[in-house]
């Protein structure tokens, strides 16, 4: 009878330990993966059509979401544009009067941006992965890449990324979107 007692007693800290250190996990991934300048993200998910899981992963591995980042080759703000791809994606947007270069450090004007060049790079390369790419490599090396049968079979996916850098910062994009999704809820909206 006693020791039914203490194997109760056991088994019911057993499953508390496991339950508060459950919610001591989920509030870590919570703090890991935050979802700061939600407004700003939301608003250019809706705008461009592009899943705001992704947009948070992009500028996670991008700048850590630091807004003042600037990367070894000068990729200013939280989604780390350079000074000439913001110029061309201005370009294309048709923006008449454009920034300069340091309005990057503006939370709104890089996502703003780059959730624009994403949605471009999806609509060109039609996933993630190869999106990513194109986001840090640039879609001219992608598209090289996709003429290559060492690197793409079908000229559509790539089977293989041949800057290391390009290929695991892509992998590790997927990777997060998909930590997003899980945390967060899968609606894009």
């Amino acid at each position: 009878m006693r020791s039914i007692g203490k194997l109760l007693l056991t088994v019911a800290v057993i499953v508390a330990v496991i339950f508060v250190g459950c919610k001591i996990y989920d509030r870590v991934q919570l703090e890991i993966y935050p979802t700061k300048y939600s407004e700003l993200v939301e608003t250019y998910s809706k705008r461009y059509g592009v899943d705001k899981h992704l947009i948070y992963a992009v500028i996670k591995c991008e700048s850590g979401f630091d807004k003042d980042a600037v990367s070894s080759i000068g990729a200013k703000g939280l989604m780390q544009m350079t000074d000439d791809t913001f110029e061309w994606i201005q370009k294309k947007e048709g923006v008449t009067d454009p920034k300069v270069p340091q309005s990057l450090f503006t939370p709104d004007i890089s996502i703003h941006y780059g959730t624009a060049l994403l949605k471009r790079n999806l609509d060109e390369f039609g996933d993630v992965k190869t999106a990513a790419a194109a986001y840090h490599a640039g879609s001219s090396a992608v598209r090289g890449w996709l003429e290559n049968k060492e690197y793409s079979k079908d000229g559509k996916t790539l089977s293989y990324i041949p800057y290391e850098d390009t290929r695991s910062y892509a992998e590790r994009v997927v990777k997060v979107q998909a930590t997003y999704k899980q945390l967060y809820g899968e609606n894009n909206g």
